[in-house]
């Protein structure tokens, strides 16, 4: 009786709307009488019923239809949006688990450079549990203490780790490297890349059982999301006799893209069928009511799939059809979607399969196929447990099975047996799943041959380490405690004794809501699990946080009789919750913080996806890249302006040999014409055995190119330095440096003559402006840099607000952009370099100013060497003049006649009197320095001091 009732419940909530909308019509009618009831007294309702104007009733049956047709609508409406729901969630919670269980370790690290911005060491900010496991450091060790000092055998190795993880955090620059660690015994695979500028992010994956059995293969894990256009729908109404359409409500509109204007009196069969003029279901094939899927036809060209039904009823005396129609469009993206799911997890090297508890197999990815040397036909056929398994792990079958009914999720090592009967060792992370309302188990599974081999020695302390032991309790249905393990009385302080018999509840601190406890019993009474976290009291009152998982364990039909609880002390680790928590945004914004373009193509060279970076890189959104042959949209010209046949493109050479191509060196072209330069991976999908289309991921190599630039800009401003014969060739040289950077049609050098008190101007090029005399400061824009020893980008706005504030004045031809920044020589500012320009097809932004500050360093150090060097010249010029006619000099300087030094000297006054000797008949005379008196008369001073009582020789 129980169960009719339900049903009949059921069946009546599944039908609400159909039920509302019939209740409605006698509402209606009732309502309608009445009226007329009270309008006129005498009226009979026979004559209201019966004898009605033929246009009233006309209304009424109108009025009628529209109510049911609505009540049917939402019946089709809710029933495909419950649908719809059910398989969403049931996907999101498969997929959930799956990727929960992914084993690389990620860290994020703070960058410490010096007064240059040198990278000179870095911290540990963050990692998650995989980092410390294959580094096998803890915590303590290393998070928030400087490397150099946590682990400095990290830089005793082959490669420069600072400059890489420099280059990282200051330049923005990625990196993949695969690394032999002596230290740690292991293979790595080591990704970095940086979230924000003196940050930077590492990816680690231990590769060690890949280089030992397979070689060196590349993991691409793309991810992907699956947008869902929300549900539409729509009600059209459509003369029988001749199909054109008479009424359409806001809805169909919106989903035709059109008004309804538009598309009164249209053919229905134009949008509604196109492909099947003249095969009404209704008209031609003689249906008394049609529900189908079709295909609508926008006005503007575009194709909807529907959901359709199509009802037949007259209006105002002529025959009609009624249709309505629901865009379905979410549930084709989402089925394209799994599809796109299905083939990112035949790229997983681990093997994946779902089954039931009884071995049957729903689900496998290719690796499980490969692991045991089966094809995908092969793996169909066979059963988990009696075809694949050995003797040994059908005896501890049902264990492992209990385990993981309890426990939600289990891992642990058995042997597997291969199609040609060899045995390999495996470690599985089982965990329950629910598939179609199903408890079904989700095993990932690796190959471990090797590594047991390499292990045998720690085995015994290898299977200690793997067992996290955990609190243990089983109730009974009122929640009497029936069992307790060890570690629930060593994190408790009960004993079992004090335990038995007794409720969970004398471990209640009172900080746990009755809401809490009500949602927990809802969810396991329900058949459902409950997780979370639990603050109790301890027998010695004592405080402490838990972690529980909660269910209910069922017997052979079904029937929850027990509950078993399993928990850990997470005492220590809420004390970090807080500060997880308040970088769980940061961690966020550096998961999708990856700057990669990634789309994915058909075995026709459609687009099939992309991401929304891929589509603001090239100018579109992804809508308009959906379904675009990518080549003829972004690939189709080459960096010099010549056209790129598409049999030439290695993207879709992909697609035709199966091979992965990683291209540098070309460009991608955007929506508006422009071009980027890029460096991208083609990699083949494959499904079946057979190559359906590609996927590929591309960077903007742009930044990387000027940085590239600039880096050669500083080496030849360094080979102009020492090559110039003067500084006149040094500026033109430094001009032409510049010019290859941006336009510098417009460019000048000034430098403060600080004895004079005077501004120079040694280097001027200029369109509008002869070059300036030198002159004493002003207020110009040049004298603001001096003044302020800052860089200035200065557009014709900021210029204006500069000067009504009167901190500059105009000097000059005015001019659209100057930037200008200063030339140090220390803390000092001893000049400037300047672009300017005239023309708005010449604009100048943060781009130039960041390019003008990166080299200015060299610039002044260059130009600071050449005067140097040009004063030295005219002074020994100088000297060799006013030496002509000299032939004695008698102590010229105080020169040390035994080690030829003054004090603070140098040697270069030694150099001096080496030239002078060399170019005149000069004699020196020169008397001893202290230092030199006392190393060849030692006993003199020895004497002297006796006598002195200490006193030195001054």
């Amino acid at each position: 009786m129980k169960n009719q009732s339900g049903e009949k419940k059921s069946f009546f909530n599944s039908h609400l709307s159909i039920f509302v909308s019939l209740g409605l019509v006698l509402v209606f009618w009732a309502l309608e009488y009445y009226i007329h009831f009270l309008l006129n007294p005498g009226f009979s309702a026979y004559y209201h019923f019966f004898g009605a104007e033929p246009m009233e009733l006309h209304m009424r049956l109108l009025v009628t239809f529209m109510l049911l047709s609505f009540g049917t609508y939402a019946h089709v409406l809710i029933t495909a949006r419950k649908s719809a729901e059910k398989k969403a969630q049931q996907h999101t919670r498969q997929y959930q688990s799956l990727f929960g269980n992914m084993l690389n370790g990620l860290a994020q690290y703070r960058l410490l450079t010096d007064e240059l911005n040198n990278p000179v060491d870095f911290v540990l900010l963050e990692a998650n549990q995989a980092y410390y496991r294959i580094t096998g450091l803890s915590p303590e060790q290393v998070l928030g203490r400087p490397a150099s000092a946590a682990t400095p055998w990290f830089f005793k190795g082959d490669l420069d780790w600072l400059d890489i993880y420099g280059r990282a955090a200051l330049a923005g620059e990625t990196s993949k490297t695969e690394i032999y660690s002596k230290h740690l015994g292991k293979w790595l695979l080591i990704s970095v890349y940086s979230p924000e500028q003196g940050f930077f992010v590492t990816v680690i994956e231990d590769i060690t059982q890949r280089k030992n059995i397979e070689g060196i293969n590349r993991e691409n894990q793309e991810r992907m999301d699956t947008i869902f256009n929300s549900i539409q729908a729509g009600i059209m109404v459509v003369d029988r006799e001749t199909h054109r359409v008479v009424y359409v409500n806001p809805a169909a509109a919106r989903i035709m893209g059109g008004d309804t204007g538009q598309l009164i009196d249209c053919s229905c069969q134009k949008y509604i069928c196109p492909a099947d003029q003249g095969a009404c279901p209704i008209t031609d094939k003689g249906q008394k009511i049609d529900n189908s899927e079709r295909t609508l036809l926008t006005i503007d060209g575009r194709q909807v799939p529907i959901l359709k039904t199509v009802v037949e009823t007259e209006l105002d005396g002529r025959p009609v059809l009624v249709e309505s129609f629901v865009d379905i469009t979410e549930r084709k993206a989402l089925e394209e979607g799994n599809r796109l799911k299905a083939l990112l997890l035949d790229s997983v090297s681990d093997g994946i399969v779902v089954h039931d508890f009884d071995g049957n197999i729903s689900y496998f990815n290719q690796a499980a196929c490969q692991i045991r040397g089966l094809s995908r036909e092969e793996m169909a056929g066979m059963n988990l447990f009696f075809d694949m398994a050995t003797p040994e792990a059908l005896d501890k079958k049902e264990q492992r099975l209990r385990k993981i009914e309890q426990m939600g999720e289990y891992t642990f090592e058995t042997a597997g047996r291969t199609k040609d009967g060899s045995i390999f060792q495996t470690e599985v992370r089982a965990s329950l799943v629910d598939l179609y309302g199903q408890k079904n188990i989700l095993s990932v599974s690796r190959d471990i041959s090797e590594r047991k081999r390499v292990e045998g020695e720690l085995k015994t302390l290898n299977t200690a380490l793997e067992q996290s032991p955990s609190a243990v309790i089983i109730t009974d249905l009122d929640g009497q405690i029936e069992y307790v393990n060890n570690a629930f009385t060593k994190m408790t302080g009960y004993t079992k004794a004090e335990t038995l018999s007794n409720n969970p509840r004398i471990l209640k601190s009172g900080e746990t809501s009755e809401q809490e406890y009500q949602a927990l019993w809802k969810a396991i009474t329900g058949g459902g699990e409950w997780r979370g976290e639990f603050h109790n009291r301890r027998k010695d009152g004592s405080l402490y946080w838990e972690q529980a998982m909660i269910t209910g364990i069922k017997d052979q039909n079904g029937v929850i009789v027990k509950y078993v609880a399993v928990k850990q002390d997470i005492t220590e680790q809420k004390k970090a919750r807080q500060e997880v928590e308040d970088t769980r945004h940061r961690l966020e914004l550096i998961l999708s913080g990856v700057g990669e373009g990634i789309y994915g193509l058909d075995d026709k060279r459609r687009t099939i996806f992309m991401n929304p970076t891929a589509a603001n890189l090239l100018g579109y959104s992804v809508e308009e890249m959906i379904g675009k042959v990518q080549h003829d949209v972004s690939h189709h010209t080459k960096s010099d302006g010549s056209h790129y046949d598409s049999k030439d493109c290695p993207i879709n050479a992909s697609i035709k040999d199966g091979q992965i191509h990683h291209v540098t060196g070309e460009v991608f072209w955007r929506k508006d014409g422009s071009s980027f330069p890029v460096e991208y991976t083609s990699t083949p999908t494959v499904e079946n055995g057979r190559v359906n289309g590609s996927v590929v991921i591309f960077h903007d190599i742009t930044e990387r190119k000027q940085s590239e630039a600039m880096q050669a800009s500083i080496y030849k401003i360094s080979e102009i330095s020492v090559a110039s014969e003067n500084l006149l060739e040094l500026y033109a040289g430094i001009h032409m440096v510049i010019d290859e950077l941006m336009n510098t049609a417009n460019f000048y050098i000034a430098l403060y003559n600080q004895k004079d008190e005077l501004l120079e101007f040694p280097y001027f090029v200029d369109e509008k402006d002869a070059r300036p005399a030198s002159r004493p400061l002003k207020k110009g824009l040049t004298e603001y840099v001096l003044r302020t020893g800052s860089s200035l980008m200065a557009p014709p706005l900021m210029q204006k607000k500069m000067i009504e504030a009167g901190e500059i004045e105009m000097v000059g031809a005015p001019s659209i952009d100057w930037v200008g920044v200063p030339l140090k020589s220390g803390r000092d500012t001893f000049g400037a370099i300047v672009v300017q320009s005239y023309r708005e097809q010449v604009r100048f932004g943060a781009r130039e100013l960041s390019m003008l500050n990166f080299v200015s360093d060299n610039i002044a150090a260059a130009i600071q060497r050449k005067k140097g060097e040009d004063e030295r010249k005219k002074l020994v010029k100088d000297l060799q003049e006013s030496l002509n006619n000299i032939k004695t000099l008698k102590g010229l300087v105080p020169i040390c006649s035994s080690c030829k030094k003054i004090r603070n000297d140098g040697g270069y006054w030694q150099q001096v009197e080496e030239y002078v000797a060399e170019h005149t008949e000069a004699d020196f005379s020169h008397g001893i320095c202290d230092e030199c008196a006392h190393k060849l008369y030692p006993q003199y001073f020895k004497d002297k001091k006796n006598k002195t009582k200490g006193d030195e020789v001054g």
